[in-house]
């Protein structure tokens, strides 16, 4: 039985009723390029600790956060496969070590120059002004922190006065509704919206999916910021989940994550509410002789 159709008649319906359309593609992919390692359209049957082992050699190119997201997909079939006794064999291969990496937020000045990159957007999108329509997806994403794709499913029926309702379907996990207070200026936005489009949606994106993303890289870039893959919308989600925890609020209810472990991977470490190594060491020399005191009490 070829993979893909193991994936798509028995994996699906089994694991992924519910999950996001992006979940699948991901696993899609992950079994194409399963596929390449093997030189064939890889079957069910293909799914061996020598395979899976081969395909992480070859996937060295890339990073060990993606080779262990296609390993964590190939076993998460693989163990299945079992269970329905399609493969005798249970996986037993370990994830790679993954360098922790500081998540990264924009700081109030960058904040400032992409809102004033926008603002010099030229053109139309579905006839509402770039730099408007721009404006007010970025400016929803930072009074929410919600995801870009819960706010690109946003509809006109789903603001009420200042605030926004977005139904459990439209977001990550779709376990629970959220309802947001706007500020002024992105209420005002939107109304400006409205009066140039009637379209049910907020913000109509009549391009491909992917050329959104692209948009976005180039205004960051008119911007004079860094461009890179952790320079997207969930940057913006990032900036939202620190300034909460600088702010002493709780960042994992903003960002509404169910592991805590997760929400510590959003906090950037330049919007610490603690002392930092430098303070205490301008404290020291500010004031060496309470310093040593303590030393000899």
């Amino acid at each position: 039985m070829l993979l893909i159709d193991f994936f798509e008649t028995i994996y699906i319906p089994a694991r992924l009723r519910g999950k996001s359309p992006n979940t699948s593609r991901l696993y899609r992919l992950c079994i194409r390029q399963f596929g390449r390692t093997l030189c064939k359209s890889a079957e069910v049957s293909d799914l061996t600790e020598i395979n899976v082992l081969r395909h992480l050699a070859r996937r060295s190119g890339v990073s060990p956060a993606t080779r262990n997201k296609e390993l964590t997909e190939l076993l998460a079939m693989w163990r299945l496969a079992n269970q329905k006794g399609l493969i005798e064999t249970w996986p037993d291969i370990r994830e790679e070590s993954e360098p922790q990496r500081d998540p990264i937020a924009w700081m109030p000045d960058e904040i400032q120059s992409l809102l004033a990159a926008i603002n010099r957007q030229s053109g139309e999108i579905d006839g509402i002004p770039a730099w408007l329509w721009w404006g007010g997806v970025v400016r929803v994403i930072l009074d929410t922190g919600e995801r870009i794709s819960a706010v690109m499913a946003a509809e006109s029926t789903w603001m009420q006065g200042g605030w926004l309702r977005v139904p459990a379907e439209a977001r990550k996990g779709k376990t629970r509704d959220r309802s947001y207070r706007l500020a002024p200026q992105t209420v005002a936005g939107i109304a400006m919206i409205r009066q140039h489009s009637r379209h049910k949606k907020l913000f109509p994106w009549p391009y491909n999916r992917n050329y959104l993303w692209q948009r976005f890289r180039q205004i960051v870039a008119d911007a004079g910021l860094p461009t890179g893959r952790k320079y997207q919308f969930h940057a913006l989600r990032k900036t939202v989940g620190s300034a909460v925890y600088a702010a002493g609020m709780d960042p994992q209810d903003t960002l509404d994550h169910s592991d805590r472990r997760t929400t510590q991977r959003y906090i950037d470490p330049r919007f610490s509410r603690e002392k930092q190594t430098c303070d205490v060491l301008a404290e020291f020399l500010a004031n060496p002789g309470k310093a040593k005191k303590r030393g000899t009490a």
